[in-house]
């Protein structure tokens, strides 16, 4: 084979292991087809206060989106709009209150436990029957099994590990570089 033949046919086995790679990852990180609801963009901006409180831009950003949602459904935009004029006064304590009445998660920061004078005479009160959902959500765990996308991709990679290994094989030097340091060692003696 010549220069070119082997050349087109190494960026041909690489152009198809690239393919099959970034076809497998667009297929996860691509754009959703449907648009988050204000429920779900509310719940994204409570866990940006939460985690990154000095990060203000994103969580405004968050926060018009939620305000810009089609699908309302699961908050009450009064309460949001609300919370976006309190986070532009700086009151982020405020906001996040406010936010988290907007999808009925009531208030979850924690509050001071002393009781005061009167509350500490009044019999305590019953738990609710439905607690408040956790503002933590469970630890993702994902799954370990591999689906079809995942054989796919580790056949290719076999294949394209066999091919190259095939291919050095094939079109390895008729000289090996212990003939070569014996031939050079061969002319020094003479």
């Amino acid at each position: 084979m010549t220069g070119l033949l082997r050349a087109f046919l190494s960026t041909l086995a690489a152009l198809v292991v690239i393919g099959l790679s970034s076809g497998e990852a667009f297929a996860h990180g691509g754009e959703s087809d449907t648009p988050a609801s204000a429920a779900d963009l509310v719940e994204q901006t409570i866990a940006l206060m939460v985690n990154t409180p000095d990060d203000h831009e994103s969580v405004t950003h968050r926060l018009e989106e939620a305000l810009e949602a089609e699908d309302t459904g699961g908050a009450d935009m009064d309460l949001v709009a609300q919370a976006a004029e309190a986070l532009d006064e700086g009151d982020m304590g405020r906001a996040r209150e406010l936010l988290e009445g907007a999808i009925g998660m009531g208030s979850m920061m924690q509050e001071d436990p002393s009781p005061t004078p009167d509350e500490e005479d009044a019999e305590p009160t019953p738990a609710p029957e439905e607690s408040e959902p956790p503002l933590v959500l469970e630890e993702f765990r994902p799954s370990r099994s591999l689906d079809g996308g995942d054989w796919v991709l580790l056949a290719a990679s076999a294949a394209a590990v066999a091919v190259g290994a095939l291919l050095a094989w094939r079109f390895r030097p008729a000289d090996t570089i212990r003939s070569l340091r014996r031939g050079a060692r061969t002319g020094r003696e003479e």
